[in-house]
């Protein structure tokens, strides 16, 4: 083995030691949530619902804008995910109902701080069902979403999950009803969330729901229906962001590696000794 191949050697292992360690090391990092997360979606949302207990039921539109960022971390692997929810009536923009939420978060299981909850869709998602965090202002409520099948949504594939939650108190959601002590508001909701599986990122979703007084004289009441939906730019823009993400993790958990390794693989043949010659 001359000179020239004894460098070839020394690189190509170098190549494939680099490859191993971006396999183990590099990858299981990318795969945490950003230290820089930020998300925000905006729905068109109609409602009929009652503005003081037995009033009449009128319906209303309006635009619901959420909000998610980090705040800190107190360590690695932990962080403050705060989370902000606003309602405005979409014909005088008056504000209607604000809520503020923060939850801690695992960066690498995604799971709210000590619940099986996920606060947001991991990468790399199976056809499975995955308990997921509510998409209302009241996060840690965990609901079940059940895969449904896989789905085009402006051309990138997602998979459908479909998910419904009943016996829920909202009763401190409605508090200009002014309820009577022995009444309370139970609530259930359905909707369909469509995720891009190799980034986890959730490109479209839509969700219904009914709220009914029970107990007291106005047990049975209606107060409250509707159904929300994404707003055509947040699909556009969160297909854009998945489809990116998607991008990020194959040249990162694929195309790199890979490359060491063919690098590595290449250097290493071209210091092998050439055949019918004796290496000096």
């Amino acid at each position: 083995m001359n000179g020239l191949q004894k460098i070839s050697a020394i690189l190509g292992i170098t190549a494939l030691v680099f490859a191993v360690a971006w396999l183990g090391f590099v990858i299981p990092r990318m795969e945490k949530v950003s230290a820089n997360y930020k998300a925000a979606f905006s729905y068109i949302a109609r409602s009929t619902f009652a503005e003081t207990i037995g009033d009449s039921l009128a319906t209303h539109s309006f635009i619901e804008r959420h909000h998610e960022r980090i705040l800190h971390g107190y360590d690695d692997d932990m962080v403050v995910v705060e989370m902000t929810t606003e309602f405005v009536d979409a014909v005088t923009e008056r504000l209607l109902f604000q809520a503020t939420n923060r939850v801690s978060m695992d960066r690498r299981s995604h799971l709210i701080e000590g619940r099986k909850v996920l606060l947001l869709f991991p990468p790399h998602l199976q056809k499975r069902n995955y308990v997921l965090r509510r998409f209302s202002y009241l996060p840690e409520e965990g609901v079940l979403c059940t895969f449904e099948g896989e789905e085009e949504i402006l051309g990138l594939r997602s998979y459908r999950f479909s998910f419904h939650a009943a016996n829920l108190d909202w009763t401190a959601n409605y508090p200009n009803l002014a309820l009577p002590e022995d009444a309370t508001i139970f609530a259930r909701d359905w909707g369909t969330v469509w995720v891009e599986p190799y980034s986890g990122i959730i490109v479209k979703h839509e969700e219904g729901w009914e709220a009914l007084i029970s107990g007291g004289k106005y047990d049975g009441n209606l107060v409250d229906a509707g159904k929300m939906w994404f707003v055509p730019d947040s699909i556009i823009r969160q297909v854009f962001i998945a489809s990116n993400e998607r991008r990020r993790l194959l040249l990162h958990e694929w195309v790199a590696p890979g490359t060491l390794a063919l690098i590595g693989g290449i250097l290493l043949l071209m210091a092998r000794p050439s055949k019918g010659r004796s290496p000096r």
